[in-house]
């Protein structure tokens, strides 16, 4: 009489074979950008003024920091001033070496005079020529005073603030551009042989959607972990930290949800047994994303497991 309430009362029956399961792996990844710049002073000086904020967006070429080298004004004006004799100098030079062939024509002068005058207008030029040059040098040098964003992009810091010295090579400043390019992944050393076969999937406005690997290449870091590098896609952004997490796939034997009981700490299933329905003693895994969970002891292939009446496993 027994054997016949339960029989009644449990209808649903599961054959315990092989299948595949995955389990979830957590894991943390950082959106890489594709350009990325750490902006560095390029002479000795001082910061001036700091147009730009951390945080901000900037347009290629618009000024982030000034800098202010001593004595950098009064350099370019001096080198002016010589450039300006020295080009007084080259017109006189040559207005004499006019004069004296004109004179030379008509016997007034001698050729070793005005061979002279000529030497006079070379050594004249070659003066012109070298404070061109300063100049040129020293308004070259001034171009390095601003500092520009090389692409449009986010000012992500800034490592100094005004009055700063700075030196040749210091680093002022980070950029970063608006497009991602990757996503970087540590995934723990005790899994690399079954990265290859890992699924992955990023949550996205609630919801876990599917990622691949990147062509980038992976490499091992000193703690014996691994960087793995996914596709940045679904409209993420440089440095967002999204939630990431890696199916890997499982055989065994899995039990569905309404499959098995919970009474504490402890977990039952039904299993027909020659017309009779036993109450068994298993211990199952975590639960996997579809629900389901591994059974690691107390069942084996070919159990049959009852599911109470109206409950479809």
């Amino acid at each position: 009489m027994i054997t016949l309430f339960w029989v009644s009362l449990w209808s649903w029956q599961h054959e315990m074979k092989w299948e595949n399961g995955f389990e979830v792996i957590s894991l943390s990844g950082t959106v890489e950008p594709q350009q990325e710049m750490l902006m560095a002073a390029q002479v000795l000086g001082e910061v001036a003024e700091i147009p730009a904020h951390p945080g901000s967006d900037c347009r290629a070429g618009e000024v982030l920091i000034l800098l202010r080298p001593a004595g950098q004004s009064e350099r370019i004006e001096a080198a002016e001033q010589t450039l300006e004799s020295a080009f007084a100098a080259e017109t006189l030079a040559q207005q004499q070496v006019e004069r004296l062939d004109r004179l030379r024509q008509s016997g007034a002068v001698s050729e070793l005079q005005f061979e002279e005058s000529r030497i006079k207008l070379r050594s004249a030029r070659a003066e012109t020529k070298s404070a061109q040059a300063l100049l040129q040098g020293e308004q070259e040098l001034y171009r390095f005073l601003e500092m520009r964003a090389p692409f449009d992009g986010n000012l992500t810091d800034i490592f100094v603030s005004v009055g700063t010295r700075v030196k040749s090579g210091q680093p002022l400043a980070r950029i970063v551009g608006p497009k991602a390019r990757s996503i970087k992944v540590i995934w723990p050393g005790r899994l690399i042989d079954v990265l290859s076969t890992a699924k992955f999937e990023l949550r996205i406005d609630e919801k876990w959607l599917p990622t691949q690997s990147s062509n980038q290449q992976s490499s091992f870091q000193s703690t014996g972990n691994m960087l793995v590098y996914l596709q940045a896609d679904h409209g993420l952004m440089p440095y967002q930290r999204p939630q990431v997490r890696a199916l890997i796939e499982i055989e065994g034997l899995f039990l569905r949800p309404g499959q098995w009981e919970q009474r504490g700490a402890a977990t039952f299933v039904h299993v027909q047994v020659d017309q009779e329905v036993q109450r068994r003693l298993v211990r199952l895994g975590p639960t996997l994303p579809e629900g389901k969970r591994q059974v690691m002891a107390g069942l084996r292939v070919g159990d049959i497991v009852i599911a109470p009446f109206g409950v479809r496993p």
